[in-house]
């Protein structure tokens, strides 16, 4: 039999002989994506393909594919291919080290930051990203040097949300807290313990006794204004605390008229209090509001690692 076959989708049509089969395709009837089969053969090729029909195939009426989308069909074709190869070896991978973990499991002990092969000491720091160790804590302050994700670095002390570490090679400088893991994050127990050492000021609270603007019979002939504020600090952690930073907010009834920042040398002892006058010059006749942040301390005698 002479018959060639055509597949077009699910439909599938037979011409008598070649000379039929080339009078189709130059009368638009085969497509260049057509499956043909010649006579006596198994295999199948596109109309595109087959030499019997170069220069004869024409894109059918009402516009179909023609022989360049073809080829382009084909080469996605082909990629597609590739892709479903490369992923089905990244499969076969991906299940070859999970059986691998399945039958050597690690040991969950090298993991544990607070106890295993990694664990992180409480006065440490894991450095969690790659980033700059900073000469000031500021952000725009220039780099001392550059660290690594997972390097170790001692803590030193805090300024707001910079510590102040040391590397493993003597080099000093800040590092954000979104930049580092402190060890004495990871329990209670050591968080307890340590947090004072690198946040003592929000452990103090400061209670505002009086505000009171001093008349003249009382004041110095040198100082024309002067308000005198008494006030108590309470230290709630287990540690003394001195070199105590303040920040003072004074206004008249609609505006903030000063603020000064002083340091006080006095210590507050673990879980007491400490009474303290302050005197300001404050050119506001009447009674001022006052207000008194704590921004900074210092422990006294901090604990060994």
């Amino acid at each position: 039999m002479s018959q060639w076959r055509i597949t077009r989708g699910d439909e599938q049509f037979v011409a008598a002989d070649l000379a039929e089969l080339k009078i189709w395709a130059a009368n638009g009837k085969i497509r260049p994506d057509d499956l043909i089969q010649a006579p006596g053969d198994t295999e199948w090729v596109y109309a595109a393909e087959a030499a019997v029909l170069d220069g004869l195939l024409k894109q059918p009426f009402g516009g179909g594919p023609t022989e360049d989308d073809f080829h382009r069909q084909k080469s996605e074709k082909t990629l597609r291919q590739i892709v479903l190869v490369v992923t089905g070896i990244g499969v076969i991978i991906a299940f070859a080290v999970m059986l691998r973990v399945a039958v050597n499991p690690p040991d969950p002990a090298d993991k544990d930051l607070k106890s295993g092969t990694f664990a992180v000491k409480a006065r440490d720091a894991l450095v969690t990203t790659d980033c700059a160790l900073r000469r000031s804590h500021d952000a725009r302050a220039a780099a001392v040097a550059n660290l690594s994700k997972d390097d170790r670095v001692q803590l030193l002390g805090k300024h707001g949300d910079w510590y102040e570490v040391q590397t493993e090679s003597s080099q000093q400088g800040f590092l954000a807290l979104s930049d580092i893991l402190p060890g004495y994050y990871l329990a209670k127990a050591e968080h307890k313990k340590w947090d004072p050492i690198y946040n003592p000021e929000i452990y103090l609270s400061v209670t505002m006794n009086d505000w009171q603007v001093v008349m003249d019979e009382y004041k110095r002939h040198d100082v024309e204004h002067l308000t005198l504020l008494s006030m108590t600090l309470t230290n709630t952690c287990q540690y003394d605390m001195e070199h105590i930073v303040l920040v003072v907010h004074f206004w008249d009834p609609v505006n903030e008229v000063k603020v000064e920042e002083i340091t006080l040398e006095e210590m507050v002892p673990a879980h007491g209090s400490l009474y303290h006058e302050l005197e300001f010059e404050v050119n506001i006749e009447e009674v001022p509001r006052a207000t008194v942040d704590v921004i900074g301390a210092r422990v006294i005698d901090r604990p060994l690692r």
